[in-house]
């Protein structure tokens, strides 16, 4: 014997969003259409704000990622007091390139 499928049921509140869709006329429909298009553009523009706050945000990590490996090396307050007082900008120190000994005469 085939059973019948299970009727959903309905909160209240969604029963009366579907007895008013029930009812709307085609100009309602079409108006309900752009307002739903409206959001979604709304949403696109949202996600696309986030995308990049997303982006910036993983760079300030990169850089503070850097600066505390700069901060870990054993001359790097020294380095950072002697910057502050000059005035400039702090940068991390690059490596000291070794110079390749010469052979003697």
């Amino acid at each position: 014997m085939p059973t019948k499928p299970l009727q959903p049921t309905f909160t209240p509140a969604q029963q009366a969003v579907r007895a008013r869709l029930a009812t709307l006329n085609p100009t309602q429909f079409v108006a309900l259409t752009s307002v739903l298009q409206q959001v979604a553009s709304a949403v696109d523009i949202r996600i696309a704000q986030l995308d990049a706050e997303r982006t910036r945000l993983a760079d300030q990590k990169s850089k503070l990622g850097t600066l505390l490996t700069e901060f870990s090396k054993p001359s790097a307050l020294e380095h950072l007091r002697k910057t502050i007082l000059e005035g400039h900008k702090f940068v991390p120190l690059k490596p000291s390139p070794k110079k390749p000994k010469k052979p003697g005469p």
